[in-house]
């Protein structure tokens, strides 16, 4: 990935400088994980869905349907914390190597949506919340879905990056 001077992502190498090559190591193994282009590119997809996804069908945080249908977990609070969860897999984007014990966090992170959605789910109706609000119907109709195919990545990452200390 090519990035521009001054961009958010200025740290990382460029394209004539393979990010496979840099001696990084785990501190804790003394083993160099680099963070390859497809984990970076799918922590920057998780980032956007999270973000946007979370602006977007919470209107900028006024859809109240979505706080209403599951105030437990999707309060505006909620809704505010999955866009920093958001950030944080920027952050991770951005860090050169060893990200294994962040992607176990992120995978947990995306169980505990996952389960509290198929809970959700199982004691609701989507046609109900469809019918009150569209957007919040999309919103309960994808999230979890969403949060499954993260946690299965998230889970790859921290178990490739584990395998390499075996290797």
């Amino acid at each position: 990935m090519t990035t521009a001077k001054g961009s958010l992502f200025k740290d990382m190498p460029h394209e004539d400088q393979p990010h496979e090559n840099r001696p990084h190591e785990d501190t804790m193994t003394g083993q160099a994980h680099p963070t390859t282009s497809l984990t970076r590119t799918g922590l920057i997809v998780a980032a956007v869905m999270n973000i946007g996804g979370v602006l977007v069908f919470s209107r900028l945080f006024t859809n109240v349907a979505i706080t209403q249908a599951d105030p437990g977990a999707l309060s505006t609070f909620g809704l505010i914390m999955i866009v920093v969860w958001g950030f944080a897999y920027l952050g991770a984007a951005a860090a050169p190597t060893n990200i294994r014990w962040l992607a176990g966090a992120f995978a947990v992170e995306k169980l505990v949506y996952v389960v509290n959605w198929a809970v959700w789910m199982s004691r609701n109706s989507l046609a109900a919340l469809y019918a009150t609000d569209r957007f919040a119907g999309a919103f309960y109709s994808i999230y979890g879905l969403n949060d499954f195919v993260f946690l299965l990545f998230f889970s790859w990452i921290f178990i490739s990056q584990r395998a390499k200390n075996h290797a």
